[in-house]
């Protein structure tokens, strides 16, 4: 017999995929203009951000899908691993901060459609990334609130897919 919460955990899931599979396309849209505008201007080689806060930025995204897959498996000691999801997401988010201002300066101007498409489409990701540490956030204070497991596997979907869409967009402006 299917109990309630088993019910709203597959719902949840569900919801988390349609969602996921529906932002896919925005991302798709946006890389597939970037691509389009660097095959046709030289002013991309003016954008280039650095390689080593690159590799960072993936090691803390990667640090909360880890995170997740270890909270999904364990019994009780769930508030660590959210925890961890919580300050490496931040962190992530301070970097990106770091890096813009590194980039554009401190009056974060964009002088150069390659600027702006950095901006553009890592910006949008990080507003994934930002709504997935607040989520993180919410799964850890119902935790703590009520001791009861947070609903990890919905949110390990979410992140992987923002995982997944780094990876992409640190080959297009990291690698490329």
């Amino acid at each position: 017999m299917v109990t309630a919460v088993q019910r709203a955990h597959t719902s949840a899931l569900v919801g988390t995929w349609v969602f996921v599979l529906s932002d896919a396309v925005g991302f798709v849209a946006l890389l597939s203009t970037m691509a389009a505008l660097r095959s046709d201007s030289d002013a991309f080689a003016s954008a280039s951000p650095s390689l080593k806060v690159g590799l960072i930025a993936t090691a803390l995204l990667a640090c909360v899908s880890a995170s997740l897959i270890v909270a999904s498996r364990t019994s009780k000691a769930v508030w660590p691993w959210l925890l961890l999801g919580v300050g490496a997401s931040v962190g992530f988010c301070a970097l990106q901060y770091w890096e813009y201002r590194d980039m554009l300066g401190s009056s974060f101007v964009l002088t150069s459609p390659a600027q702006e498409a950095f901006v553009v489409v890592t910006g949008y990701h990080l507003l994934h990334v930002a709504a997935g540490a607040l989520a993180l956030l919410w799964a850890l204070a119902r935790h703590m609130r009520n001791g009861t497991k947070a609903p990890v596997g919905p949110l390990s979907v979410y992140w992987h897919f923002v995982d997944a869409l780094w990876l992409v967009i640190f080959g297009f402006f990291y690698l490329v």
